[in-house]
């Protein structure tokens, strides 16, 4: 059953205290201020919550909360991440969240129904090649969670032949509208994080990611399959997450 929430005054610039179920326990979410959709979607993961978790709920780290997310960083307490889908065909339909990272590492075993139920053809190994696709990221994003804002730049700079360029775009439905295209022309995609490289992976391209991204912690290309059915069992509806299935 869930707990009800009691809200008191904030922590920290960004911060909202999580809703209190009577215990010891909590959960303290730290919404993006001003952005509704972060603050819904925090509160939903934390009201969705078992009592015995405790811990931090992140929608977003822009400016406004980036002062608690380095707190909770240095704390060592554990933190939920909440993003959107890892799977296009899943974006603003399904929810990834997090435990202690941005991105799960795609480690475990899964039955694969709920990436069959998305509908994709994992396509073979694309020949390798030097047609670089370089996909951007959000300079906010770069600067406040990665902390690296020239990291792109470098890494296509050391392998880049030929290089088309997705530059970085706020409208995420027209971005991925034309994702598709630039992957059917590229052997590479060189991304942060960004959920490109699970695309192009689907697709049999090779990706050069940082250690944030699911996609660095795929080791073996023959383990694609197993690989994105865990990332499928690692994200939810609204409903479902309502419902408290990510704490199952």
């Amino acid at each position: 059953m869930a707990c009800s929430r009691r809200i008191h005054a904030p922590l920290l610039p960004g911060s909202i205290p999580g809703r209190d179920c009577g215990g010891n326990e909590m959960l303290k979410i730290h919404p993006v201020p001003g952005k509704k959709k972060s603050e819904d979607l925090c509160r939903i993961v934390a009201d969705s919550a078992p009592a015995s978790a405790k811990g931090h709920v992140f929608y977003g780290v822009k400016e406004g909360n980036l002062a608690a997310w380095r707190k909770v960083l240095a704390s060592g307490e554990d933190f939920y991440v909440i993003d959107n889908s890892y799977f296009d065909r899943a974006r603003g339909v399904q929810y990834r969240v997090t435990k202690n990272h941005f991105q799960h590492r795609g480690q475990g075993h899964t039955t694969g129904e709920r990436f069959a139920a998305l509908g994709y053809e994992v396509k073979p190994p694309r020949e390798p090649g030097f047609r670089v696709l370089a996909v951007e990221q959000s300079p906010v994003h770069m600067r406040c969670v990665a902390g690296d804002e020239t990291w792109l730049a470098r890494r296509t700079c050391g392998v880049a032949q030929d290089v088309r360029w997705r530059r970085w775009n706020a409208d995420k439905l027209t971005v991925q509208a034309t994702l598709q295209d630039d992957l059917a022309w590229a052997n590479l995609v060189v991304t942060h994080s960004s959920a490109a490289a699970i695309e192009a992976l689907i697709e049999g391209i090779r990706v050069m990611v940082a250690p944030m991204s699911a996609a660095y912690h795929l080791t073996d290309f023959s383990d694609r399959l197993r690989f994105f059915g865990v990332l499928a069992d690692n994200q939810w509806t609204l409903q479902e997450i309502a419902d408290g299935a990510m704490w199952k």
